[in-house]
């Protein structure tokens, strides 16, 4: 060992024990003592006292030409005074559990170790400190609690980012919002959900409907396609579309007779003719839709109440049935304009 750094060392810890037998000395007056008490800390401070001296003292005598003028024995070697402090200490150590008994049983505290920890934080009677375990204990729950909602967090911030990239980039930010709300409220049914959308090949209808069907209504694809083909809301559907499919069909080959006919005339305008015939058949078009959308809405209704019916769902306080958009041809909005017109809209 250097010089430098058996000096440094030894002069440290020399230090270190010098201010704990002053501590020693500090409690002589301190409330709780006794007879027994002020002995054991008299021993305690004598000990730490002594050890810090042969500390300092070997740190500063035991190297070079002060050793062999002051230290000329041959049991005081780095072997031997290391052990002397160490012992010193420990009987100091004792000495003070010793007085911390004593005490602790004067001030009604339960044994050494409670009367310890008291006086570490500066308390001196049993009132006191049941009040201080009491909010040490608050500390440690709370504490406790924090921790699991900081790990609970960190992982559901993992699962968004490992599945955030499944969406779309238009659906991303609301996606990253509503996964980390559904995983506070079943992270379970969640991760099963996104990874049944995960396994729909990309740019597929399936992923896409997938998608829709999680943000919107926090349901699984399948398990939703599975309750409405379960129900009689499609087989209404196609019941309602069917007479309405029929009539569109015939709406439009009556317009094609008409047009057909029309055609034959010699000093008929051809292009003109043309472009009423796209008129008519907007028309008919927009019409099939207006009644269209009349069913579809009903349908989307009559699916939107069997989410009560699938118990694995994550709740959508604003969910509603989708939408229906009226369809309206580029060619009838135009017409629709003060200066429209079938030559200039068509």
């Amino acid at each position: 060992m250097s010089k430098y750094l058996k000096i440094g060392i030894y002069g440290i810890w020399g230090v270190f024990l010098f201010l704990a037998s002053m501590e020693k000395f500090g409690d002589l007056f301190a409330v709780g003592n006794g007879f027994w008490s002020v002995i054991m800390l008299m021993v305690a401070g004598v000990c730490q006292l002594l050890a810090s001296t042969a500390a300092i003292g070997w740190a500063v005598l035991g190297s070079g030409t002060l050793k062999a003028k002051y230290l000329p024995y041959k049991l005081v070697n780095n072997y031997t005074v290391p052990v002397v402090i160490i012992v010193l200490a420990f009987v100091a150590s004792s000495a003070r559990s010793s007085s911390d008994g004593a005490r602790a049983q004067k001030l009604g505290f339960k044994d050494s170790k409670e009367f310890s920890i008291a006086r570490e934080n500066h308390i001196t009677n049993t009132d006191d400190y049941a009040k201080f375990v009491e909010e040490q204990r608050v500390k440690a729950a709370e504490k406790k609690v924090q921790d699991a909602l900081v790990a609970a967090e960190k992982a559901n911030q993992d699962i968004v980012k490992k599945y955030i990239s499944i969406f779309d980039e238009d659906k991303r930010e609301q996606a990253k919002k509503t996964i980390s709300r559904d995983l506070e409220e079943n992270s379970v049914l969640t991760e099963s959900i996104l990874t049944e959308i995960k396994s729909y090949p990309n740019n597929s209808v399936d992923r896409t409907v997938g998608q829709r069907t999680y943000l919107d209504i926090g349901v699984s694809m399948k398990e939703y396609m599975s309750a409405i083909e379960q129900s009689n809301c499609r087989q209404k559907l196609n019941n309602s579309l069917f007479p309405l499919n029929e009539w569109n069909k015939s709406q439009f080959n009556l317009l094609n007779e008409r047009f057909n006919a029309m055609r034959n005339v010699v000093d008929m305008d051809r292009i003109q003719l043309g472009k009423e015939l796209q008129y008519e058949r907007d028309k008919i078009t927009m019409q099939y839709f207006y009644e269209k959308n009349k069913y579809q809405k009903s349908f989307n209704e009559c699916v939107f109440r069997l989410l009560s019916s699938i118990p694995n769902r994550l709740s959508r306080p604003d969910a509603r049935p989708a939408p229906v958009t009226d369809y309206i041809p580029e060619g009838i909005k135009c017409m629709r304009k003060p200066e429209g017109n079938i030559k200039s809209c068509y």
